[in-house]
């Protein structure tokens, strides 16, 4: 690939766009990522979303799901126990389906 190549199409920079609308719009300063362990792609895809709301400039955290805790006044935490206000979160259709349905 030459060293000038770029994205056909013009998703990133929409991703960028609307991670400043919500900064602008509705306050989004600091965002959690959060995605399963183990998976091969879902930090990836994650992380690459978290870069887009850096661009945007909004202050971002990354988490496990399982990393995320409950606080005294039990709204979700992160392993700093900082309050987790406005969080992207990654979790298959698939395990969501065993964990509620096929154990149920």
């Amino acid at each position: 690939m030459p060293a000038n190549a770029d994205q056909f199409n013009s998703i990133q920079e929409q991703l960028i766009e609307r991670f400043v609308l919500l900064r602008e719009s509705f306050g989004f300063n600091w965002l959690h990522f959060s995605c399963c362990q183990g998976s091969d792609e879902d930090p990836g895809t994650t992380q690459y979303l978290q870069d887009c709301a850096h661009e945007a400039n909004i202050s971002t955290e990354f988490l496990y799901i399982d990393q995320i805790g409950l606080g005294e006044k039990e709204q979700f935490t992160d392993p700093n126990n900082q309050v987790i206000s406005n969080l992207f979160k990654l979790y298959p259709w698939e395990f969501m389906f065993e964990r509620f349905f096929l154990l149920s």
